[in-house]
């Protein structure tokens, strides 16, 4: 099962009438709890519960969330996976020198 099936699976049964505005604080919540656990990393202390990688998940679960809010679930997985590539090579070409706006 894709990343945004799961999401909108579980989002689904909380129903929580969460908006977008909630949402994308839970998320920036969760950048901060990221943000301790890669520092945390970089000062080689001992990770919290979920670490970085837990952490960094969390952060990815609550923007799928508000993908599916944002869109009322209509965001296909093919359609999210051309927009990662398009992102991706819009970094690389930017890397390179070679981006164009």
């Amino acid at each position: 099962m894709d990343l945004l099936t799961v999401v909108r699976y579980y989002g689904d049964q909380i129903q929580d009438d969460r908006g977008e505005a909630e949402i994308f604080l839970h998320g920036v919540d969760e950048m901060h709890e990221l943000n301790d656990e890669v520092l945390k990393s970089v000062c080689n202390k001992p990770p919290g519960e979920d670490g970085v990688v837990g952490e960094a998940i969390d952060v990815m679960l609550c923007m799928a969330d508000l993908i599916n809010k944002h869109t009322k679930n209509s965001f296909t997985e093919e359609q999210f996976n051309d927009y990662v590539h398009k992102k991706c090579r819009k970094w690389l070409d930017k890397k390179q020198g070679t981006y164009q706006a």
